[in-house]
């Protein structure tokens, strides 16, 4: 058997390759200029859609900052107003605070000024009536003995003796009425001006006091002493 040198190898190649060349070469080398053509088109492709999700990705980020500038700013619009509003309240709530404790303690200091004032009152008026009353019950004892003087040995009917006691007695009224009148007024000074007119008594009262009606029958001496 014959063994293929290898000089005899490479011709036998070399034709083969001239064959395939013959053969096939056409074809392939539309082949590959097709595969490179695709690889241009995908290296394009890939290349606009690089800069096309960049450019989206620069958009977005750009939209998403202007969105997050714009929400805080509204926070801090909404937050500065919030504080300013709150602040007002503040000073609105202390101003009225102050001005009723400042209304509260001059209400009081003039309050316990009247008060102490009609205490005064009070307890000089009491004084000076009680001395009058001592005055008057002197009067009416000075009086009634002087009458009873006057009418001893007389007769005296049961009219003569109800006017002379009602006398006495409307002198006695009077001042009870002086001293409740005086109570009255001190109280009043102590009562809101729109509720004094509930506490004042009608001028045209009449007393509850009426003379009594005792018929003219003569008392005898020995009843009037």
């Amino acid at each position: 058997m014959n063994e293929i040198t290898p000089n005899q190898m490479r011709e036998r190649l070399g034709n083969i390759d001239q064959i395939r060349d013959i053969l096939f070469g056409d074809r392939s080398r539309e082949y590959d200029r097709r595969f490179s053509q695709l690889e241009s088109e995908v290296a394009s492709l890939r290349r606009q859609m690089t800069e096309q999700l960049e450019s989206l990705r620069t958009v977005f980020t750009t939209d998403l900052k202007t969105a997050l500038d714009s929400m805080e700013k509204k926070l801090q619009y909404v937050n500065a107003s919030l504080d300013e509003d709150s602040e007002d309240l503040r000073n609105q709530l202390r101003t009225v605070e102050s001005r009723l404790s400042s209304n509260f303690v001059v209400a009081e200091k003039s309050l316990k000024g009247q008060v102490r004032n009609i205490e005064e009152e009070l307890s000089e008026t009491r004084t000076r009536l009680d001395g009058e009353l001592a005055d008057l019950r002197s009067q009416i004892l000075d009086e009634l003995q002087r009458r009873s003087q006057q009418l001893q040995g007389e007769k005296l009917s049961r009219t003569d003796l109800a006017d002379i006691l009602f006398d006495v007695c409307m002198q006695v009224k009077g001042k009870e009425a002086q001293v409740q009148d005086s109570q009255n007024s001190n109280a009043e000074r102590l009562i809101l001006p729109e509720r004094q007119n509930d506490h004042q008594q009608p001028d045209d009262q009449e007393p509850d006091y009426q003379q009594p009606d005792y018929h003219d029958d003569p008392i005898s001496d020995s009843q009037n002493h």
